[in-house]
């Protein structure tokens, strides 16, 4: 790598509480090389109460969810901050990303409880909307860029009781985890041990991908979902950095007060020596280094 790499990463934005999102320009400012959006890109329901509160989806017809899921997606495309950055990283071809459960389905949806046409118009509507999967017509997939591999994962298509990915998800993760790149980042749009709905959770394929990575070098595992940020360094267990940026423009609780907004991001820059973590929210930000050949950090 001739210079740091830069990858602005977030998630959760609905844009019935914040039509207006000025904090996309913030991430235009810092310059990024990529823009990660790590699931929750729209909400197709949230909160306890309201006419879309946690669960209505479930009762649409296809032809009522796929109108829905067009227009929330239209919106939230032409917000103008939104638009502008998208537009742009979008000319370089340096957008990626994955789906959650509020732009999947409905809040908490697993695959297997998801009617097969309300699956299919789902992916249908994210590949139109973003645009970014390298491995058709899954949600899945991998990129190569200047000293590292990315790995975007998803967990909601094929996840049930019993499994987050799935048989042949899991097949692709190994086979994309064997490279020659510095570093490995995976991306997902739940966290591995974060919030009430995690990969631990699912103990089965959380043991599964720990023991994937166990004897990797330089594994990053970022995330979304949980309207927080969190950087927590590897454990006993997990042999990677779990980075999370999520709530770029939602409400924590769907409060409507200033104090439960959240407008948080992420910033991971990278070269051969050094990885540099920004998580900011409207407080300010919290730096952190993470130095390559020892694989060890400290916050700045």
């Amino acid at each position: 790598m001739n210079k740091k790499i830069k990858i602005a990463f977030t998630s959760c934005a609905r844009y019935e509480t914040f039509p207006n999102q000025p904090q996309w320009a913030d991430i235009e400012s810092a310059n990024p090389d990529y823009l990660f959006l790590l699931g929750d890109q729209i909400y197709m329901d949230f909160g306890l109460v309201g006419k879309e509160r946690n669960g209505t989806p479930k009762g649409y017809s296809a032809d009522k969810f796929r109108r829905i899921m067009n227009e929330k997606y239209t919106r939230q495309w032409n917000e103008p901050h939104f638009k502008r950055l998208f537009d742009k990283m979008k000319a370089k071809n340096a957008v990626y990303g994955v789906w959650d459960d509020h732009d999947f389905a409905w809040n908490n949806a697993l695959g297997s409880e998801v009617p097969p046409e309300i699956r299919a118009i789902s992916r249908e509507c994210f590949h139109h909307w973003m645009n970014c999967s390298t491995n058709l017509p899954e949600i899945y997939c991998h990129i190569d860029i200047p000293g590292a591999r990315v790995i975007f994962l998803d967990n909601r298509y094929y996840a049930s009781s019993s499994t987050l990915l799935g048989t042949k998800q899991f097949e692709f993760l190994a086979a994309k985890l064997e490279h020659t790149q510095q570093y490995t980042f995976i991306c997902s749009g739940l966290t591995l041990t974060h919030g009430s709905e995690n990969w631990s959770k699912h103990r089965s394929d959380y043991n599964r991908l720990c023991s994937l990575i166990r004897d990797k070098k330089h594994v990053v595992f970022l995330a979304g979902d949980i309207h927080h940020n969190a950087f927590s360094p590897p454990s006993a267990e997990r042999n990677c950095y779990e980075i999370v940026a999520s709530g770029l423009a939602v409400n924590y609780l769907g409060l409507p007060f200033s104090f439960d907004d959240r407008h948080n991001w992420g910033m991971l820059e990278f070269d051969e020596d050094e990885l540099l973590v920004r998580l900011t929210d409207k407080h300010g930000s919290d730096d952190y280094r993470i130095d390559s050949r020892t694989w060890k950090h400290k916050k700045l």
